[in-house]
Parts: C-alpha cells; structure tokens; sequence
C-alpha cells in the first residue's frame, strides 16, 4: 500500500525536485542550474527526509509508480524489480503503463470522474514470463510530474490459497495420522518404561536413595497420591517447574486443587474414575499461573512405605489437542462452506471414484449419500449425456488436467437439468496426487435463452423499441429499424459520427454508462439524447454487455425508448395529482375543524350555565386552533368594559380586562388582523409598544347582539391564513349563538323559580328545595332551621304610601335576605309580605339566634321611595327545625307559620319557636 498522508504531502515536495534529473524533462541549463543551487542550499531536513522516503520506498511491499493522463511514467518506484522483474531503468524503456500491466488495462477515463479506482486485480507476465496477479489502486494525485499514482500489490500467493485449501486439510489428516503413530509409539514407551520402573522398584525397594533419585531427576511429571483422598504425598522437580508451585507447597496440596477449581467441577469429574482404576485418562489442569493445560495422565498402584498409593505419570499434551481441535474445525469449516454454498459441490479419491456430495447436491437429486458415492451418481445422468460426461472427466483425471463441461442431470422431481460442472485436481502439501474437487451450477435457464435467442433475433427487427449494438470501443455494429427511424441515422453515419456516444448530449454519462458495462454491470436509466439534425429527447436506456462463451465482454447492447412525451403526460399527472393531494388534505383539514367545532358547540349547549361554559372553553379551543394562544373575552352588563372569561396557550399578549373601544374589532363590529410581515393598526388591549406576535381577534355576534369577543395569537403567520381566519369567524358565530342560547335558558330558568319583585326563590323552588334538603339531612343525621318572616303593618304601607312603596319595601328586605345568608340558604318569598328563610344544618338554637340577628337588622333598614324615607320597620319570626317540629317540608313549615301567628298575637317585633 501507499505510505501515510504526511508521507504522500512530503512526497510531493521531494520527490519533485528529484525528479528533474530523473524525469529528463525539457528544462533549459540555466534553470537546471538554479533548481540545483536551491537543492543544494535546501533545508537539511529536506535531504534527510528525501532519503528516509528512499528507504521507505525500498522497503515497502507494495510497489509505486506515477503516470500522466497518457499513461507515460514520471516515477517508478525502485523495487519494482520484485515483482515484475524490470529494473527502473527496464522499465522506462516500455511504451507506457499498457505496455507494463496490459493494453486492456484503461482507467483513465473514470478518474476524471472518480478521482480514486480502488482493488482492481490485473494478471501480468513479468520478464521471466512468470504470471502474477495484482491488486491495484489508482488516485488521481496533484504532482507537477504526473496526475495518476499506482499502487500495486502482488497477491497470486492469495490466489493460490483458496487451491490450497484442500491441502491444507489432507495435511492435517497426514499430521494427526503421524502424530497418533507417534504418540501410540510414545505411549508404548512409556508403559514399557513403568513397568520397568515398578518392576526395579520392586526389585530395589530397600534402596530409598535411589528411588528419589530417579524420582526427582526424570524429566516426566510425577506424582505420588493418596488413593483414597487424591492427597499429594510426593512431587518430582518436573512437576515443580510445570505447575509452579514448590515440592513443600505441592505435598500439601490434593490433586483436585490441579485440575479445575471445585466451583466448576465436582470432585468426582476432576479425578476422572478411570484414573483411580489405574488407566489413562485426560483432563484440564491449572497451576500456579492460572493457564490451564491439557495433560494425559498414566497411573499405576505403588506400595511406597508401607503405604498403598497412586503413582501417576502425567504428560503434557495442550499441543496435540489444539492440533486436533484445529483439524476438526478445519472439517467442520470446510462442511459448512460446502453445505451452505450455492453450488453442488462433489469430491473424488485417487481411485476416479466419488466419496463426497455436499448438501445441495443431495437436496437437489433427492438421494443419499449412501447411494450417490461411488458410481451411483451416474445413474442420475441423462442416457445422452451420460458416456459424453464421463469421458471428459475421465481424461482430465489421467491428464491431471481441469476440465468443464455440460449434461443433465435429473432433479429429485424427475426433470433434468443442466448443470455447468467444472472440476480441478487436488494436490497434497507434498504434491501427491488425492483427487478432484468439482462444482456444479444450474444453467437450465440459459440453455433455455439460448433457443429463445434464435426467437428474440426475429422480434428485434419487428420490435419498435430502438435496439443497437455495439462494440467495446462505441463503434455501431447493428441497430435495427426503429433506431435508425428514432435517431436518423444508418449505421455508416453513426460511425462516422463517433459512434454509439454521438446520440448522447451528455458525454460524461456515456462514459460512466462505458465503464459500469465493462465492469460486467448492466445501466438503465433516463437521459436526454440527440439525434441527427440536434433534436432532443428524453430517452429511457437500457444497456448491457455481451459476452462470449468464455465470459468476456465483446460488445453492448442498447434498448432506447422514447419517454419524451410519457414523461411529459407523468409530469401534468404528478401535479395534477399534488393539487388533488392538496385539495383532499384540506378537505381532511376542514372535515376534521368541523367535526370539532359541531363537537364544541355540542358540549357547550349541554352546559348548564355560562360559568360552565367558560371552563369548557379554555379546554376544547386548543384542540381546534393547535399552537395558538386567545381567549374568549365577554361584555358586561353595563357594556363599558370587556373581560377574559376563558383564556389558553403560553402566550395570550392581550389584556384580561378593557374598555370596548380599545379593539379594533369591537369597534368596527368585524374581524381584525395585526400581521407582523404589514403594517396595520394594533389594538391597544395588547401588551408592547411594538407587535411581537401575529393577532386576530373576531366579534362574537349573535342575534344583532355583540356579546364579547374571540382573541387569537401567534407568532408564525401561518397560523392565520385564510382558512384559520375562516375557522375562526365561524367559531366566534358557534360561540356567540351558544352563549345566547345559555344566557337566555338561565334567564328562563330565574323566572320560573325567582320572584320578579324581590329577587328571592318562589315557592315552588321553596318546596321543591326543602323536600331535597330534608332528604340530605335524614341521610346525614342531621337538622334544618325555617324561620317564616312577615312585615309588620305591611298594609298600611300601602294604604299610607301606596302600593309602589309597598314594593319597595319588599324589595329592601329580599336585597338584605340575599346579601346576609350563607350560600346554601335558601330564601324565598312565600306569599304577599310573608318569607321564608331554610337554613341547612342549623340547629334550632342556631335559627332561633339566627331570626333574632335579622329581626334587629331590620329594624335598621333605610327605605326610602321616591324623594321620601318610609321609616324603620319591623318583623315578626317563627322558628321551626326539623326534625324536632316535622319530617316534612308542610309540617315544617305550619309549624314556623303557627308560631309566626304567636309572635303577632304577642304584640309583634319578636322571634317565638314553634
């Protein structure tokens, strides 16, 4: 590969002076001597990093070479020998880089484009006629020599592996062969050697010393332990230096703590039983540094003072099971490839007899491998094919050679198929001879495009498709009618043109369609195309190489159709279908406000006053006016002052409370909008000197009455186009009607249970109140006071004053009534001067001190009629409580109206409990 940027950047600096000499390029003397005095005076740093880039060069693996846009050298790396076996000076001999990596080999084009090819792999001749295959990658560069730098990489060794795959797993099979010998022949040995040892030691049984002795300096790992409990009695120095610990250490250790912690394995799986019964066995064992090893373990019975115990020869084998873990993943690996490749996949031995089918192959003629091994796969092969087939393979196999060829072959449905075999021989790492490996394809397909080829020739010439092909270099071979008839040209003017690409407009298309082709892609797309006299059209192109039997591109084949006037009908039909897009969203836009709006005028009409209402509001309007911030602002009685009842959003930028003349819309008696991006008049019931937001606000009419006021603010102007202010009249309308409809249903509602004289609840509200009230308080345990009310000589108020200031004494004492009692009192006008007043939860004494309160504050009252003051007034009280004087509203009440009677009997102005 290339050296690294900061070596590419440096490069570029002296590498260029460099060459000036090396280059031989036309310099005049005078300047040839000035570019020499500069080197010569150059920083120092320069000469040395121009000959550490040297050593680089001559170092690296990959090898280097500059060109021109020509192809001419303008730097040739000077290890350039290894690989094509010229010198530097060999090589600037040749014509150009064609002469050196192949005339086929034309790149030039595409890195005006690119600027970068990468992993391009050329097969070469070098001097000796040796063929290597290269890895190349090509960048264009900005060096004054040259433009395009190649980097180039021997790798036929990589190639080579895939055939040495197969060796590589028959070397195995031949090194654990061997190696099984080997360690059979060791095994031998070393049973040989124990019993030799157990019979001198037997013999020698009085002679310690040399006991220990042999024990301690054998190079084998031994180990004397407790049959019993697996306890350490004896270790030798070899077993010291392979487990790490010391011979002290050792003997007060178990052979259970050397091999697997006891939280991995039970005792009984870290001593296998077959090595208590005096066999081999093999295990894992640890020591002191924790790396665990894989050991063969040889035991044998000892009678060691008088003591009997184990004595255990223990080798270290981690080598050989690695060795054999690597072979059978080498197998499975290769199983699994052959199993999951796309191809049948078949292996025969020395004898030209088949031994292995892989998955695919088996899938495919639906049998076994029991009957396809051997020659039993002949008898899938059609009768025709079948003599054909086997001579091919035949005389590859005596030849050693490679060999392809084509039969049928019959699936596991009965139809045969045509498959493509190709086969090669297998090689060991010794070059011995192990058989051949083969590959199959399905090319049923294109036989079956082949006879359809002799078909399709003749639907070329009658297709009104433009169809032309032409060679690798553009020049125009054939074309039929309809090409000639859609571009205007016969194939001699086409030619004389320039070829294929004198139709293109664009030729940086044409050469980028070129090379996808001679990279074995196909190209479809539109583009515009010219034909003769200039015309442009827009062409949909479908091109794609033609090969030869062998693989090889020897020319492209070009579909043309005129899309000129389809494309102009799909672009009007692509907008007609954007406005209908358009047209249906909006309609799904204002479906869905209208849904909301019947939805929020529905709610509202189900409130039960206006109060209610105004809560509603603050939470449905959001949903119908997302992102936007209001309110809803209504009149007062007096009609001089507009306030929020319902407000929403973070940002309302308008006054709670203000005068009507202070919005444009109330003023005018229609919508009003303040746009950010125009000028316009600005309410002054918002907030700022300057509009920071984008406002509307709407007059919400009704019945020729403006009730109030609908605000909305944002600060996208979207927000308000004309849809949005559309919306938003016809919600003012929904709540402006809906309002109405509430206040005129309370005010129907007060004159069926208010008396229009004094303000207070009739008596039908009277009874219909108590008979709820008493039912609350059975359910609570608990009591209501009734103090029944009369004004004292209230007919000669009328007789004295007239009937007027009657009333207005009436209406004195209801306003005291209403304004003095809790909020669930209830007072009522029972009948001409007589009220009453119900008090929940009032004890009688709380009544009776109750009664005595308002008698006094009566008495107090200032009533005056017209210009004249009626004077102080009196009342006369009876007190009732259930549910000591009733259970019913009728009891109840006689019973504060008998002793209402009581207090008049007893000269009036008091208060007498029932």
């Amino acid at each position: 590969m290339m050296p690294n940027q900061k070596f590419n950047s440096d490069r570029n600096f002296s590498q260029e002076n460099s060459n000036n000499k090396v280059g031989q390029r036309n310099i005049s003397p005078k300047l040839s001597e000035d570019l020499d005095l500069e080197i010569e005076e150059a920083n120092p740093y320069l000469n040395s990093s121009e000959k550490l880039y040297q050593i680089i060069l001559n170092n690296i693996s990959d090898t280097v070479l500059i060109t021109d846009d020509l192809g001419n050298f303008t730097f040739i790396c000077p290890n350039i020998e290894i690989i094509f076996g010229y010198s530097p000076q060999e090589v600037k001999m040749l014509r150009n880089i064609s002469a050196l990596l192949g005339e086929g080999f034309f790149t030039f084009a595409e890195l005006k484009t690119n600027g970068e090819i990468r992993n391009i792999e050329q097969e070469i001749t070098d001097k000796q006629g040796k063929k290597h295959t290269l890895l190349i990658n090509l960048k264009r560069v900005t060096i004054e020599e040259g433009t395009i730098l190649y980097s180039c990489r021997d790798i036929s060794d990589r190639k080579k592996a895939e055939n040495q795959l197969t060796e590589y797993h028959n070397r195995l099979e031949e090194l654990v062969a061997e190696r099984t010998r080997e360690l059979s022949i060791t095994n031998e040995n070393l049973q040989k050697e124990i019993s030799d040892r157990i019979a001198a030691e037997k013999a020698l049984q009085d002679s310690e010393i040399r006991f220990r002795s042999l024990f301690e300096r054998h190079d084998a790992i031994m180990l004397l332990i407790d049959e019993e409990t697996g306890t350490i009695v004896n270790a030798n120095r070899a077993a010291e230096k392979f487990y790490g610990y010391a011979q002290e250490i050792l003997r007060q250790m178990t052979i259970f703590n050397l091999n697997q912690p006891l939280h991995e394995q039970n005792q009984s799986e870290l001593f296998p039983t077959n090595c208590l019964n005096h066999n081999c066995c093999t295990l894992t064992q640890r020591g002191a540094n924790a790396e665990t090893r894989w050991v063969e373990i040889h035991s044998s019975p000892i009678e060691y003072k008088n003591k009997q115990l184990l004595f255990l020869i223990i080798h270290d084998i981690s080598d050989r099971v690695e060795t054999e873990a690597a072979l059978r993943e080498s197998e499975q690996r290769f199983r699994l490839l052959a199993d999951t490749a796309p191809v049948l996949i078949w292996m025969s031995g020395t004898d030209a007899l088949c031994n292995f089918f892989n998955k695919p192959w088996l899938d495919f003629t639906g049998r076994t491998l029991e009957e396809e091994i051997g020659i039993g796969w002949e008898e899938n092969i059609h009768p025709s094919d079948r003599q054909h087939c086997l001579d091919v393979y035949l005389s590859a196999f005596n030849s050693r050679q490679s060999f392809r060829m084509e039969y049928r072959l019959k699936r596991f449905d009965g139809e045969y198929r045509w498959l493509l075999d190709t086969g090669v021989p297998r090689f060991t790492s010794t070059g011995t001879f192990a058989g051949y490996i083969g590959s199959c394809i399905d090319i049923s397909d294109r036989k079956e495009l082949e006879e359809a080829l002799l078909r399709i020739s003749k639907a070329v010439e009658s297709s009104s498709e433009a169809i032309a092909m032409t060679e690798v270099t553009g020049r125009s071979i054939y074309h039929n009618p309809a090409f000639g008839e859609l571009f205007k040209y016969t194939i001699e003017e086409l030619n004389a043109a320039g070829g294929i690409a004198a139709i293109f407009s664009n030729q940086k298309e044409y050469l980028a369609i070129f090379y996808a082709i001679v990279k074995g892609k196909s190209w479809s797309g539109e583009l515009t195309m010219c034909d003769r006299s200039g015309r442009k059209r827009l062409i949909f192109l479908h091109a794609d190489a033609i090969k030869d039997q062998t693989g090889n591109i020897i020319g492209i084949v070009t579909v043309h159709t005129d899309i000129s006037d389809r494309k102009r009908v799909e672009q009007e039909l692509e907008e007609t279908n954007k406005k209908l897009r358009r047209s249906i969203q909006k309609l799904e836009t204002n479906n869905r406000e209208i849904c909301l709006l019947g939805e929020i005028s529905e709610i509202l009409q189900s409130c039960l006053s206006v109060e209610e209402a105004y809560s509603a509001l603050a939470d449905l309007v959001p949903t119908l006016f997302p992102g936007i911030s209001g309110g809803v602002f209504i009149l007062n009685e007096s009609k001089n002052l507009v306030e929020a009842v319902a407000t929403w959003g973070k940002q309302m930028d308008s006054k709670s409370l203000f005068a009507p003349c202070e919005c444009w819309a109330l003023r005018r008696g229609r919508e009003h909008l303040v746009d950010t991006q125009y000028s316009g008049l600005r309410c002054q019931h918002l907030h700022g000197n300057f509009p920071k937001t984008n406002t509307f606000c709407v007059p919400t009419i009704a019945l020729g009455e403006t009730f109030g006021l609908l605000y909305l603010s944002s600060p996208k102007r979207k927000h308000f186009d004309d849809a949005k202010r559309h919306l938003a009249i016809t919600f003012a309308e929904h709540i402006a009607l809906a309002l109405a409809n509430l206040k005129l249903r309370e005010t129907l509602h007060n004159q069926s249970i208010r008396d229009p004289l004094t303000g207070l609840f009739n008596r039908r509200y009277l009874e219909e109140s108590l008979d709820r009230e008493i039912q609350r308080a059975y359910r609570n345990q608990q009591t209501i006071g009734a103090i029944m009310i009369d004004i004292d000589h209230f007919k000669r108020f009328n007789d004295t004053f007239g009937h007027e200031a009657g009333d207005a004494v009436l209406r004195k004492v209801g306003d005291f009534l209403k304004t003095s009692i809790r909020s669930a009192d209830i007072a009522c006008r029972y009948g001409g001067e007589e009220l009453i007043l119900i008090l929940p939860e009032a004890s009688l004494v709380d009544s009776l001190e109750r009664a005595e309160q308002i008698r006094q504050a009566i008495k107090h009252l200032d009533i005056q009629h017209g210009y004249q003051t009626l004077g102080a007034i009196t009342v006369s009280l009876g007190v009732s409580c259930f549910p000591k004087h009733g259970t019913t509203s009728d009891t109840i009440i006689r019973a504060a109206d008998a002793a209402l009677y009581r207090a008049k009997a007893a000269g009036r102005d008091r208060v007498i409990s029932a």
